[in-house]
């Protein structure tokens, strides 16, 4: 199961850095941001400091229609210090009009790919 999980983190790994050269960045709350690529993928990324927190991220920067999310996350029990490896990886499809949740533990941070379809 955890070479299953640990696959999964390769569609982060294989967007070309030239992609995130991006078109737009949005900054969504400091220090969160989505940046869109030359492709029109966008990329949400999401990291906090010592103190865990949950964010809920309004996807209106996004057009009308649908969207495949990636989303990688800190997994339950996750730390900084104690539990590193420890994370989520969820598939879904949403509308602009939509909110994804994402929960960042102490430390951790938060990784969107985002493809409309």
């Amino acid at each position: 199961m955890k070479n299953i999980l640990y696959a999964s983190l390769f569609i982060f790994l294989l967007i070309p850095a030239q992609n995130l050269l991006a078109q737009e960045t949005r900054y969504l709350r400091s220090p969160d941001r989505a940046r869109e690529a030359s492709d029109k993928t966008w990329f949400v990324a999401a990291a906090t400091n010592k103190e865990a927190r949950q964010l809920d991220i309004p996807l209106n920067f996004l057009n009308s229609g649908k969207f495949e999310f990636n989303i990688l996350q800190d997994g339950h029990n996750a730390h900084y210090l104690t539990n590193q490896e420890v994370f989520k990886v969820e598939k879904k499809i949403l509308k602009s009009k939509d909110r994804v949740h994402v929960k960042l533990a102490p430390g951790g941070g938060a990784c969107i790919l985002i493809k409309a379809l």
